[in-house]
């Protein structure tokens, strides 16, 4: 969710994680990464497509998941499995003239 995003920094104070500058500057990075192989790749008929999750959850604490769940539409984190699904579908020939795109797998963090 940082790849274009800024974090809200307020939601991890006295957290035992914080969101550092180099976590969002290589998950933007990626992104470019992503439609550059999508152009080089294209002649030989690959697809090249970035999955950008949102919180997806892993044994968070209570405080954390109330703090992040009120920045999102849909009023939760991800189970890692809602990340896979998307994944699944982008390995799938359904996702066959998808390429250079960044999927937001994010609960609607983004919309807002």
């Amino acid at each position: 969710m940082y790849a274009l995003n800024g974090p809200h920094h307020e939601i991890y104070k006295d957290m035992p994680f914080k969101s550092f500058s180099a976590y969002s500057s290589t998950k933007a990075g990626i992104h470019g990464l992503t439609l550059w192989l999508a152009g080089y790749w294209a002649e030989r008929g690959c697809t090249v497509n970035t999955i950008a999750p949102g919180a997806v959850f892993n044994g968070h604490s209570d405080e954390f998941q109330n703090r992040v769940s009120k920045l999102i539409m849909a009023g939760r984190m991800a189970e890692p499995q809602e990340i896979a699904d998307v994944m699944l579908f982008l390995c799938s020939e359904g996702a066959g003239y998808m390429t250079g795109q960044m999927v937001n797998v994010d609960g609607g963090f983004s919309g807002w």
